[in-house]
């Protein structure tokens, strides 16, 4: 069976961009990728949002903030079309 076949009975999909190419997914999806062939660095950042009621117990050493962020201010929603009328470097509070 070509991997192509394989890929698609196995639900495998592949994704292939250009430099600086940027991609969202949910952490808990499976995922790996090839050696980076470039010779810039890449870069992988992962945010993963909770509830307040599931935060970060204090303990004697802890994380740096960096890695595990001990704020646990609620977020505030904003309405779906809230980026849609956001300006570019503005406040927010669109035109």
């Amino acid at each position: 069976m070509p991997l192509t076949d394989a890929q698609r009975e196995s639900h495998i999909y592949s994704s292939e961009g250009s430099a600086g190419l940027t991609m969202f997914f949910h952490g808990n999806l499976f995922h790996a990728s090839a050696n980076n062939l470039s010779a810039r660095d890449r870069m992988s950042i992962f945010v993963s949002y909770n509830s307040v009621e599931n935060k970060l117990r204090d303990i004697d050493h802890p994380r740096p903030a960096f890695i595990a962020s001990r704020d646990f201010t609620p977020q505030t929603p904003v309405p779906d079309d809230a980026l849609l009328k956001m300006e570019v470097g503005g406040n927010g509070q669109g035109s």
